[in-house]
């Protein structure tokens, strides 16, 4: 019966496998452009607030929209869902 199962998991945990490896390289590649431009954002907005051009409502808005576009927003949310499919292929190899 465990032979059978394993048998039909196999390719399930393949693709789910093959998936991970997939989004792990486009998340890896997608967040160092998104992080580059969120520091730059931060920079810039920074610049801008300190040669008066905005008030500080808008730089606290600016800051936001940074972080949840840098690595430890968005970024750590689709790496947790990752992991999530990474250890459910790999229980699907252990049975």
């Amino acid at each position: 019966m465990r032979i059978i199962l394993k048998i039909l998991l196999f390719p399930i945990a393949l693709i789910l496998g093959i998936a991970s490896s997939f989004l792990r390289f486009i998340t890896l590649v997608g967040g160092g452009l998104v992080s580059v431009l969120s520091y730059l954002l931060a920079g810039f907005a920074t610049i801008i607030f300190f040669m008066g051009f905005i008030p500080w409502q808008q730089l606290l808005t600016a800051y936001i929209i940074c972080f949840i576009f840098s690595p430890f927003g968005l970024m750590a949310v689709a790496n947790f869902f990752l992991d999530g499919i990474d250890s459910l292929a790999a229980r699907m190899k252990t049975i």
